[in-house]
């Protein structure tokens, strides 16, 4: 073999060490690859050598970068094969921040296609791709291809090593923003941490965008607030304040923190909530209206003094509480764990699409310009319906009672309509189940999850306790009208001015007509003629039955008393002492003995 110009047949590498030093080549960038060539000595060989190949391979064609859409690639590179005289073996790729470079190498590849992985999201790339042969000949680069742009942000969440190069995704060590040494980012500063957060989570980076997104962030009506003024008892002043940025989201999803206001927080669920939302009100501070009675909008919608506090929410008298644990879908292709009595099943973590106490769906009083839909679908109670709406929900295995379908009846009471003019509602609204209903539990004792606002220790079981509920709203037909007081445990004269959704209770509907059971010293419950039936077309106290008609099976002389003297024949529970006087139907019975078909 002859040796190359110009040098020594000693010096001559053997085959074994060019091949080693190809391939210590070939795993170099396109400058080190330059060195490599030059210091084995492929580089000028004469013709008589067998490695004397000095045609360097074509500039590859066609080069294009398009953006990586997921971790770890930020740019996929491709072009057409190049030729050589003697083959092809490899291309090399070069990256700059600029079209003018300059140009870094990134690796080599035997492919047509290169996945930059060593790159940052954020930054725009430009690249160039040269081909190499066997004989270390490299071509020409190609024209630079870019600006190329990756969208997708590296997740900064996680269990951190001591050598992790990961902390500088949040933290700059030379050029911190706070004592926190945060990154400066062009995001509002509004709070340190809220800055960095939003600078991933608007959209363009993380999946959860609660910036600007539709669901569950910032840019939505009501919820949380992070502004930049801290006062008390703003416990929500940052991110951080909930959320543990250094936690796994894989393990313990949305991060919560370990530790809030003072409460260990185990996993999320309503833990999470009830740290701030407590029996203190740590969240509001000194004066949070009592929920018997909170201070309402001038749309009647209860704005202050609805959450009874920890206490009253982990009772075992409140249903909510018992919400089974369920996977729910909150957003395309984003699924959830929901705990046990999730708070996160009514409300929005961040702030949420309703117009009040961050709610997921729509809860507030019917207007006029909302009443044909409130009427139609029950569009005021859409967040209530989520669950009473007849359809089992995503994740559940039964549905509750579906209130919906008496609510949209159709009838002139569906939904327990306001029939007097004058008051807050438009008549003709379906009642707000926030004038029945305590979402969150009663402090007062009351079951079925009944509103503080009407009293206490209520229950609908007893014929005496669904009259006391009733008369907490209604007054009774006596010539002095009385409603149920609950601290007195007794009927009595209704305040001077009392009224309901702005209606007085001594007048128009509220204000029973003269019939049985409507007075203070009748027994019979309200059901026996307005109702108590949750079968398809049945009546309850959604859908009343306005003409109060008996639903039968019960004796006649529990409402019609003032008959019984004519009629009884004396082979019933009581002698009708004028039953000779006067031409009559005899009824010797209170066991019906024909069964009274409705409509007929």
């Amino acid at each position: 073999m002859n040796a190359p110009t110009g040098r020594s047949s000693e010096s001559e590498p053997t085959h074994r060490t060019l091949a080693t030093r190809f391939v210590t080549m070939r795993s170099l960038g396109l400058v080190a690859a330059t060195a490599c060539l030059a210091w084995t000595g492929l580089v000028g060989l004469t013709t008589g050598n067998a490695f004397a190949d000095t045609a360097p391979p074509t500039v590859p064609g066609s080069v294009f970068a398009i953006p990586g859409t997921a971790a770890p690639t930020v740019a996929t590179i491709s072009w057409a094969a190049s030729t050589d005289g003697v083959g092809v073996v490899g291309y090399g790729v070069r990256r700059a921040r600029s079209v003018a470079g300059p140009f870094q190498s990134i690796g080599t590849t035997t492919s047509l296609s290169f996945d930059d992985t060593s790159g940052s999201p954020g930054l725009s790339y430009w690249y160039q791709v040269a081909a190499f042969d066997a004989a270390g000949n490299l071509s020409a680069p190609s024209a630079p291809s870019g600006p190329v742009h990756a969208d997708w942000a590296e997740n900064p969440h996680g269990a951190y090593a001591v050598d992790s190069q990961e902390c500088a995704l949040c933290h700059s060590v030379h050029s911190g923003s706070t004592s926190m040494l945060y990154r400066t980012t062009s995001t509002s500063p509004a709070r340190a941490d809220t800055g960095l957060c939003l600078a991933c989570h608007d959209g363009t980076g993380a999946p959860a965008d609660i910036r600007t997104g539709g669901f569950d962030s910032f840019s939505l009506p009501s919820g949380h607030s992070i502004d930049d003024t801290t006062t008390a008892p703003q416990l929500a002043s940052g991110c951080s304040s909930c959320h543990d940025p250094h936690s796994a989201p894989a393990d313990t999803p949305m991060i919560p923190k370990g530790t809030v206001n003072g409460v260990t927080v185990a996993g999320g669920g309503p833990d999470w909530c009830l740290a701030c939302h407590d029996d203190r009100d740590s969240w509001f501070g000194v004066g949070y209206p009592s929920t018997s009675s909170p201070t309402r909008l001038p749309n009647g919608y209860p704005d202050v003094g609805t959450f009874p506090g920890t206490s009253t929410y982990r009772a075992s008298s409140n249903a909510h509480l018992r919400v089974p644990e369920t996977t729910q879908t909150t957003e395309p292709g984003t699924a959830v764990r929901r705990r046990e009595g999730d708070c996160l099943y009514c409300h929005s973590a961040h702030r949420g699409p309703n117009v009040y106490d961050a709610l997921s769906a729509t809860y507030r009083p019917p207007s006029a310009s909302t009443l044909a839909s409130d009427q139609a679908t029950g569009a005021y109670g859409a967040l209530c319906f989520t669950c009473h709406g007849g359809a089992v929900r995503s994740g559940f295995a039964t549905a509750p009672v579906d209130v919906k379908q008496f609510v949209t009846a159709g009838g002139t009471r569906s939904g327990h309509r306001i029939v007097t003019p004058g008051g807050t509602l438009p008549v003709g609204s379906p009642l707000p189940c926030y004038d029945c209903h305590g979402e969150h539990g009663s402090r007062r004792n009351n079951s079925s999850l009944l509103s503080d606002v009407l009293g206490s220790s209520l229950e609908t079981s007893s014929d005496a306790g669904v009259r006391h509920t009733c008369f907490s709203c209604h007054t009774t037909a006596d010539a002095v009208r009385m409603s149920w007081d609950s601290t007195a445990s007794a009927f009595a004269v209704p305040a001077p001015g009392a009224r309901v959704e702005g209606l007085s209770r001594t007048s128009g509907a509220l204000a029973l007509p003269d019939r049985d059971g409507h007075r203070a010293g009748d027994s019979q419950s309200c059901y026996a003629c307005h109702g108590s039936s949750y079968e398809a077309g049945g009546h309850n106290v959604h859908d009343p039955e306005s003409a109060g008609v008996s639903q039968g099976g019960q004796s006649c002389y529990t409402c019609h008393s003032v008959f019984q003297a004519y009629m009884e024949d004396q082979l019933g529970i009581a002698t009708g002492a004028l039953s000779s006087t006067s031409y009559h139907h005899v009824l010797g019975s209170s066991v019906a003995e024909h069964v009274v078909v409705r409509g007929r």
